[in-house]
């Protein structure tokens, strides 16, 4: 089995946890007929489990293309043919200050961005039609060993 990044480890960790709170005080609001507080704990606790699932999900990246997985089931693959452009992208697309960047992901689209394109794609992340993960150095140098193109940034500060 090839090893793969978790798309967002902190996100992962933080909706594991309010998931897991959220499902604890579902029994609580069962024991305590407390059925209003069921349905809302259990509402609460369905969402940061779908939340945790997105963020778990793997990307694995090898020499054929990138492969994403959620719950050991393969959910899509793109070769690296069909990849248009890798980069980077920070989320706080109103700040002009380029050390506050929010948070950074690397991307894989497709088809070739222009600025207004990525300024839309920061502005409604996460999408829902390309792959993606959290930027860290070691992720980066990864996607380089393997991207031959050039790899575009936007809002994501000094990356390089």
């Amino acid at each position: 089995m090839k090893k793969g990044c978790m798309i967002s480890p902190f996100k992962f960790t933080v909706s594991i946890l309010t998931s897991a709170v959220a499902f604890l005080i579902t029994a609580t609001q069962v024991l305590m007929g407390e059925w209003v507080g069921v349905l809302l704990f259990a509402a609460v606790g369905v969402v940061f489990s779908a939340v945790a699932a997105a963020s778990g999900s793997r990307i694995i990246l090898d020499e054929t293309g990138i492969q994403k997985t959620c719950l050991c089931f393969n959910r899509c693959f793109i070769p690296w043919s069909d990849i248009a452009e890798v980069g980077v992208i920070g989320t706080r697309v109103f700040c002009p200050k380029p050390d506050k960047t929010g948070m950074r992901y690397i991307y894989f689209s497709e088809k070739k961005l222009d600025d207004d394109s990525r300024f839309k794609l920061a502005l409604e992340w996460p999408p829902r039609r390309m792959l993606y993960l959290s930027y860290t150095k070691e992720r980066l140098s990864r996607v380089q060993f393997l991207w031959t193109g050039p790899i575009d940034s936007y809002q994501a500060g000094d990356i390089f």
